[in-house]
């Protein structure tokens, strides 16, 4: 598809180029099944529609869940906070990408045409000068360095890196809980390999490093060894691994799975 004359304040863009008849279609998904449960649908059963309904030639809900997200990341859809529902329509809780990145981040950052969030204006922290920050006892240093701990989670200053983590935990193992703790130890956003296709939803609930291993980045998260569609690779020298009651993880992947959210949960119950 070929988008002229987007707004000027429009954030980002399509991470996919989908034909017209196909955007035209599965816009129509969202407001058809919409207009049959009169509430605003989940992925899922927007997923279904643009099976049962428009018959589009989408096999699995991942795949759903990447067309919605270009579309959302093009302002055509309004989403919830949770990242489990879309509309067509503006209801209160739902924003558009653009509002969404705005209100996390501001001005200081930025999208590029990968989807990825880059500086704009933030501030940057430089490897070696935080090592002795964090490494010091004095506490004037780290007066003066306060900046670095409020709450922004910078990138690194782009300097090459003499270390690099990778963090590979399986999904739902609180991966995304404990990167915000390892963020706020360090003020360094970390990084992940995983795909914007499926994680444009931490991206916009402030894990501004998603589908980031590059230098900007000192910890990566990543699922290592499975190895999902699209991963970024990258080189470490040192692992954290983050595990889970595997009987927990089962019940927490299966709401992923069918819900395609971090943190919404499906409207049955597996009991």
């Amino acid at each position: 598809m070929t988008v002229m004359n987007r707004p000027e304040d429009q954030v980002a863009k399509a991470l996919v180029g989908l034909p017209w008849y196909f955007v035209n279609n599965a816009i129509a998904s969202v407001k058809s099944a919409e207009d049959k449960l009169m509430r605003p649908p989940s992925i899922f059963e927007i997923f279904t529609e643009m099976k049962k309904v428009y018959n589009l030639p989408v096999n699995t809900i991942y795949e759903g869940a990447a067309v919605l997200t270009s579309l959302f990341r093009e302002d055509w859809l309004y989403m919830n906070d949770l990242a489990t529902h879309y509309s067509c329509v503006a209801h209160p809780g739902f924003r558009t990408f653009s509002v969404q990145f705005r209100a996390k981040y501001g001005n200081n950052y930025k999208t590029e045409r990968d989807g990825t969030v880059s500086v704009a204006g933030a501030k940057t922290i430089n490897f070696k000068s935080l090592m002795n920050v964090l490494k010091s006892k004095d506490e004037s240093l780290f007066k003066d360095n306060s900046w670095i701990f409020d709450g922004d989670f910078k990138f690194c200053d782009g300097e090459a890196l003499p270390s690099k983590i990778a963090f590979n935990t399986y999904p739902r193992s609180g991966n995304s809980f404990l990167r915000k703790y390892l963020e706020q130890m360090t003020g360094i956003s970390t990084g992940a390999t995983v795909s914007l296709h499926t994680s444009t939803s931490l991206q916009i609930q402030g894990l501004k490093g998603e589908h980031i291993v590059d230098d900007r980045a000192w910890i990566i998260k990543a699922h290592h060894p499975m190895l999902l569609p699209q991963v970024l690779k990258f080189k470490s020298d040192k692992v954290v691994c983050c595990v889970r009651n595997p009987l927990d993880v089962i019940m927490s992947f299966a709401s992923l799975g069918n819900t395609m959210s971090h943190s919404g949960q499906p409207e049955y119950s597996y009991n």
